[in-house]
């Protein structure tokens, strides 16, 4: 078993955190700056009974562990494990990471071994956990032998384990940024002008899935790409800009963004479906 301490009680944390206990991780502690967020991940991993101790003072961190996992905010990684660093210097334990953007080398400058395990997955304390074993876990390491042992770790919670450097990984990171963030931001813009027009939202799901299915089953999003902007359809463009000029005019901006930039990036086809 590894005997690892927890800094960080937030998303990522909380879903993660219970998986690797499968991994042979055994949570000795979890650090939070907020004791009442320390001491809830911690009944999550089985609080006293399992031996779980809490604390949100960062002098109070356990110096014995073998891991240290940072599952904290990205802009908070570089000072808390380099503070973390300090205290339990000389010896061999490995910090770790769950960064897509912030590169090894921000551990690497102060622990001599150190990783990353990146599950590339949206997570929200509110929500379910995604399923992990078709979920990437992207990892890097120091040195080969704290590869291996995370390598190790990472398949017992996914079949799909991919060794990848950190400009990748952030490269990977902007995708998911694409696809998931950015696309949702689309899909509050529709339910924002269906609630102004009195449509019912559920009108746009078989078009979000089938949308979504053409790129899932393997088909390039270049050539799927349809649209009044993609064909020049400038008629249908200026109609809708009008619409959204009067009804959701914080979006006008955003709508005339995206219909230029594809009308250049994409060549302009006679054919297509009305969308």
């Amino acid at each position: 078993m590894i005997k690892a301490v927890l800094i960080g009680s937030g998303n990522v944390a909380w879903h993660l955190a219970p998986a690797l206990r499968e991994a042979d991780i055994r949570w000795v502690q979890v650090y939070s700056p907020t004791l009442e967020h320390a001491s809830r991940m911690a009944e999550r991993l089985g609080g006293t009974e399992a031996g779980v101790a809490t604390t949100s003072r960062e002098d109070e961190v356990f110096p014995d562990a073998d891991l240290y996992f940072f599952a904290v905010k990205d802009d908070a990684i570089e000072g808390i494990s380099a503070r973390i660093a300090k205290q339990i210097a000389g010896r061999e334990a490995v910090a770790v990471h769950v960064s897509g953007a912030i590169p090894l080398d921000v551990l690497r400058q102060n622990w001599a071994r150190c990783g990353v395990l990146y599950a590339f997955a949206s997570f929200r304390i509110t929500a379910p956990c995604p399923d992990l074993r078709v979920t990437p876990f992207c990892i890097e390491a120091s040195d080969p032998a704290t590869l291996q042992g995370l390598q190790q770790i990472a398949q017992k919670l996914s079949d799909k384990v991919v060794e990848m450097d950190s400009p990748r990984r952030l490269a990977l990171h902007i995708g998911g940024v694409w696809v998931n963030n950015y696309v949702n931001l689309m899909y509050t813009a529709a339910e924002d002008l269906f609630s102004e027009a009195g449509l019912d939202f559920s009108l746009l799901y078989p078009l979000i899935a089938q949308t979504a299915d053409k790129v899932v089953q393997g088909q390039p999003p270049r050539r799927v790409q349809t649209g009044p902007a993609h064909r020049g359809d400038l008629a249908t463009l200026h109609r809708h800009e009008t619409y959204l000029s009067a009804h959701t005019p914080r979006y006008l901006d955003l709508y005339r963004i995206l219909s230029e930039f594809l009308q250049e990036a994409f060549e302009k086809s006679p054919q297509g479906s009305s969308f």
